[in-house]
């Protein structure tokens, strides 16, 4: 059975080759941690599935861990597309964490399952990778040490080079996901 999803529809502008071929890796990225990784939303869904029965609910509440905290996709792109070295800075100094960097279990590298999105930005958008490589510098200048990129701020360049409309972001986390819950749910 083809699943089509009508993806236009949440975009700024046509997809190109190079566009979809970033966007698979971003899923395979998304499926890859979603798997292998301890997070937020595959422990709520498998937890809200257990105590449930209902996939549908083990979906909604993995959904429902997205936010300033765990998937701060949103937020990633408005770093990504808009931060200078005085906005890291101004945000490190009221107490932020800077959308997009840091990782709970992967402290002193790139969670593994982004090396491939990082290696394929790097080869096949250098200007993106290049984007990404300056916001660690500021966020290294202002804190002090190297603080890495996450799934978040690779989700919110992917979405920012191919198009996706603003607002939208957190759907591509979504659709990546939930076949890995879904097998994390039947195991």
């Amino acid at each position: 059975m083809l699943l089509e999803i009508p993806f236009e529809r949440f975009l700024e502008k046509p997809i190109t080759e190079s566009g979809l071929l970033l966007l698979n890796e971003v899923i395979k990225a998304h499926d890859l941690a979603a798997t292998t990784n301890q997070n937020a939303s595959s422990a709520a869904c498998v937890n809200a599935l257990s105590g449930s029965g209902s996939f549908s609910n083990g979906v909604a509440s993995a959904i429902l861990t997205l936010g300033k905290h765990h998937g701060p996709i949103s937020d990633a792109r408005m770093v990504y597309e808009n931060f200078t070295e005085d906005s890291v800075r101004q945000w490190i100094q009221v107490g932020g964490k800077v959308p997009g960097f840091g990782n709970s279990f992967f402290k002193d590298s790139i969670d593994p399952a982004w090396i491939r999105v990082d290696v394929f930005l790097n080869d096949k958008f250098p200007t993106v990778y290049a984007r990404i490589q300056e916001l660690g510098r500021f966020v290294e200048l202002t804190v002090g040490k190297k603080i890495y990129p996450n799934a978040a701020l690779f989700t919110a360049a992917a979405c920012s080079e191919i198009g996706v409309a603003h607002g939208f972001e957190s759907a591509v986390f979504i659709i990546s996901r939930i076949p890995a819950w879904g097998g994390l749910c039947r195991a």
